[in-house]
């Protein structure tokens, strides 16, 4: 995947696409990984997540954020079917080839300043629109299930997910004791992580 051409590193910082897929990793091992983004504007959201599937080629766009539901047709944030101007639902593009990810997603990390990535729709369990948390840290686990949607400022008022100009922040998480703890850490001015929040987690794979 080429570096996009709109995003400018600081000279230090080094760019990494995809984890090499010819490598297995197996969750009774700690699995730890990090990245460092930035993000301006009032409405953003980013997500990461483990799969069992080792060619990833693209995901759900909108509430999804990259992350693959089982759903072939887009939905919106009610969890209704869009359709087109005729009233045909909308397929997701390259829905069959990428169906055999439906199942693969074993561990999904959002930060989201919307809330939108906690909501339900006919396929996922999730909360209603209203009930939905602005500027939250989302986790969903190898079910779908939402295990964990707490607004970020109830976590650390240090960490911020955006700011008005252009800041690179640094988060690292951490899957350990066979896959049934989740921590996830950001990066202090000073170099130092701070722990976010460490969740129970159910991952075997």
């Amino acid at each position: 995947m080429p570096f996009p051409s709109d995003v400018f590193l600081p000279l230090s910082a080094k760019y990494h696409g995809f984890v090499d897929s010819k490598t297995g990793y197996n969750s009774h091992w700690d699995i730890t990984w990090s990245f460092t983004y930035a993000l301006t504007g009032t409405e953003h959201a980013f997500c990461t997540f483990l799969t069992t599937n080792p060619e990833l080629e693209g995901g759900i766009p909108g509430q999804y954020l990259g992350y693959l539901g089982i759903n072939q047709y887009l939905l919106d944030e009610n969890g209704s079917v869009i359709t087109d101007e005729f009233g045909d639902n909308i397929l997701i593009e390259g829905y069959g080839s990428l169906s055999s990810y439906n199942t693969s997603g074993i561990l999904a990390i959002a930060f989201d300043s919307t809330g939108y990535f906690a909501l339900s729709s006919a396929e996922n369990s999730g909360v209603s629109v209203g009930d939905r948390t602005i500027n939250s840290l989302i986790v969903r686990d190898p079910n779908n299930r939402v295990i964990c949607n707490v607004a970020l400022s109830s976590l650390d008022t240090g960490f911020h997910l955006a700011s008005s100009v252009k800041t690179y922040q640094t988060m690292r998480f951490r899957l350990g004791n066979a896959g049934r703890k989740l921590q996830i850490d950001y990066r202090a001015t000073d170099l130092k992580y701070i722990n976010l929040t460490t969740l129970n987690v159910s991952v075997n794979t």
